[in-house]
């Protein structure tokens, strides 16, 4: 079983200032997912944002805990999810096939989906590990003495990928914090949702063209357990996604 180690006292306090700082969410999100072919997506649409889209990471909504999946179906039978800080003891649940599970919310903050509020859940290797690289950065700019207010990590969703001898090509989530943010600059540069604002006129809108994707063949989905990480070939490769453009 994976392990995050980490400084729950650095974390605790970034929660604690990043809980003053941004206003309470309605809890209206769009559950947010990294798919088999490496793409994020979200809501039952699968909506796929820009390869260029930012986000800003809620700390204090960063969760660590358990979920169990019925044997042969993709369907969780059991989930226990708690704020850093406040563990999730493995012995205290019923007896289960027990996996280590994070989450986090995300809002969206540029792009055709800038002001959606996005919960991304991950339990496999890959998503692990990239919990715990987030959990580790935040970790040291909170330990800095230099970050001041700035807690709120801004990131692009990105993906890396790696060969398996069994499984091929394995797709894995990546977040690049590309700048840290206070709440007031979030605030500003977060769409206002102006609910009072009159409808305008409908208007014919020329269908949308579809967004390039960056792969024709679905890949295998990342193997559960420690499969891929005791495969002494494996090799990752980081790709950095650009958005396709025609001149």
């Amino acid at each position: 079983m994976n392990t995050l180690p980490m400084n729950v006292s650095d974390i605790t306090r970034g929660m604690d200032i990043a809980r003053s700082q941004i206003n309470d969410q309605s809890g209206d999100f769009s559950f947010m997912k990294f798919n088999k072919q490496g793409m994020w997506v979200f809501g039952q649409d699968d909506n796929e944002p820009e390869l260029d889209a930012e986000f800003a990471v809620d700390p204090r909504t960063l969760q660590m805990g358990f979920i169990a999946w019925e044997e042969g179906r993709n369907e969780p039978v059991g989930e226990e999810m708690r704020p850093l800080g406040n563990p999730v003891a493995l012995a205290d649940l019923s007896e289960a096939d027990w996996t280590q599970q994070a989450s986090m919310q995300m809002l969206c903050l540029t792009g055709d989906y800038a002001g959606e509020a996005m919960l991304f859940k991950t339990s496999s290797k890959g998503g692990m590990k990239m919990f715990k690289s987030l959990l580790g950065e935040l970790q040291a700019q909170l330990s800095s003495g230099i970050a001041g207010d700035k807690v709120i990590p801004v990131v692009h969703l990105d993906e890396a990928n790696y060969k398996h001898k069994k499984y091929g090509t394995i797709f894995t989530p990546v977040v690049e914090i590309v700048r840290w943010v206070t709440l007031e600059e979030l605030a500003a540069a977060t769409p206002e949702d102006d609910d009072d604002a009159p409808e305008p006129e409908p208007k014919v809108q020329a269908p949308k063209k579809k967004r390039a994707t960056r792969r024709k063949a679905a890949a295998e989905p990342e193997p559960d357990g420690n499969a891929a990480a005791n495969d002494d070939d494996a090799k990752t490769t980081r790709r950095r996604r650009r958005r396709t453009t025609t001149g």
